[in-house]
């Protein structure tokens, strides 16, 4: 995990330094993109022998705000801001031996964060359309909240560095306006004690700057 600010270091030197042939095709951009994301958590991450009639929602709204710059028609590096929908557990626990109290209980999670990725666009032979790659890191932070335990609310924070990564597909629909549709894969931490998967895919608008 500490070698990947390092890496994210080493990428941008390279993308900065790369000899640009297509002067047509650099420019800067901006977009956003709204979709739907899956945490891959279980109930045993909340739950114990105290709770009955437990639930738990692992997917829901997401949203990206991005921007970037396109150094060739093939490479481009962008940055932004990505939101996780909310995870939600709801149960009733006995609160016996137990870190929950008695009665309704709930435990939500927060996943936010920065990316820095490199995108690679594959040719097609179809000017409006591009495929991509994309790959780098995420600056993550999270947030675990027990609801209704013995210690009032227990707020758990975390944070660190993980790679993210996806492809999805650009068009050109008018002028400087562009569709992107993608989807993405990460991995991240909660309370320091478990790495859970995420997936996630989001259709949005980007523009095109110059």
């Amino acid at each position: 995990m500490r070698l990947l600010p390092s890496i994210a270091i080493a990428l941008m030197t390279v993308l900065l330094s790369c000899n640009i042939h297509a002067q047509e095709d650099t420019d800067w951009y901006a977009g956003v993109g709204v979709g739907q994301s899956n945490v891959d958590l279980d109930k045993s991450f909340w739950s114990d022998n105290s709770i009955v009639d437990d639930s738990l929602k692992t997917d829901g709204f997401n949203y990206q705000v991005y921007g970037g710059y396109r150094f060739n028609r093939y490479i481009a590096l962008e940055g932004g801001y990505l939101d996780i929908a909310d995870t939600v557990y709801t149960g009733v626990s006995n609160g016996f031996n137990s870190l929950w109290n008695a009665g309704n209980v709930e435990g939500i999670t927060r996943i936010d964060g920065m990316m820095l990725q490199a995108v690679g666009f594959i040719p097609t032979g179809i000017t409006r359309l591009k495929p991509y790659i994309k790959g780098g890191v995420f600056f993550v932070n999270t947030l675990a909240v027990h609801d209704s335990t013995i210690n009032d609310i227990i707020r758990f924070h975390d944070d660190g560095v993980t790679f993210i990564g996806g492809a999805g597909l650009q068009l050109q629909f008018w002028e400087k306006w562009h569709l992107r549709a993608e989807a993405q894969y990460t991995i991240v931490p909660l309370e320091n004690r478990q790495n859970v998967a995420i997936t996630f895919a989001t259709l949005g608008l980007m523009y095109s700057i110059n």
